[in-house]
């Protein structure tokens, strides 16, 4: 049997669940993910606890001058504030956070789309997950935030280490 799939629907589903949160302007990736794989008929991907401990272990984004000064200048780039927490997250995710940034823009610089999406007000981990809070609540039309919430969920594929590497990988890491 073959079963279609809309995105659309499936970032809505998503949303739905985490619905008092997004009334505030928080996003629990964590919770998201869970909701958004369970369209799909999926488990969310659960991080091991050495996973875990290595992210809050390991050297941060602000301990790098050098990835600091990268995550500062793609801000900057946008006009936007770098939000409280990001610097506290692992260094090894600023490049992943830098290439979502720039595939947001890769047509053309699109300065709205990217704060609609990276326009965070404070950041931190939630497990090997991203809890993220938006000075607005968060949009509950489905066309508006099935992108916004597509590139969240790209940018959590692209951590390394992070919730979605593989476990046969992740002693590369650990």
């Amino acid at each position: 049997m073959n079963k279609s799939y809309n995105m659309c629907d499936a970032h809505a589903h998503a949303l739905r669940g985490i619905k008092d949160d997004a009334a505030i302007g928080r996003l629990p990736l964590y919770d998201y993910v869970i909701e958004y794989c369970s369209y799909f008929g999926n488990r969310a991907p659960e991080p091991s606890l050495e996973l875990i401990r290595f992210l809050q272990d390991c050297e941060k984004i602000g301990d790098s001058k050098h990835e600091r000064n990268k995550i500062d200048s793609i801000y900057g780039e946008y006009a936007m504030e770098v939000p409280i927490g990001l610097i506290d997250l692992p260094v090894w995710w600023a490049r992943a956070v830098i290439a979502s940034i720039c595939e947001v823009n890769w047509v053309e610089p699109d300065p709205e789309q990217t704060r609609a999406v990276f326009g965070w007000d404070m950041v931190h981990l939630q497990g090997a997950y991203l809890d993220i809070q938006y000075p607005t609540p968060i949009t509950t039309v489905p066309d508006e935030w099935y992108p916004i919430g597509g590139e969240l969920i790209n940018l959590h594929r692209r951590f390394e280490p992070g919730p979605f590497t593989q476990p046969s990988r992740l002693i590369e890491f650990i």
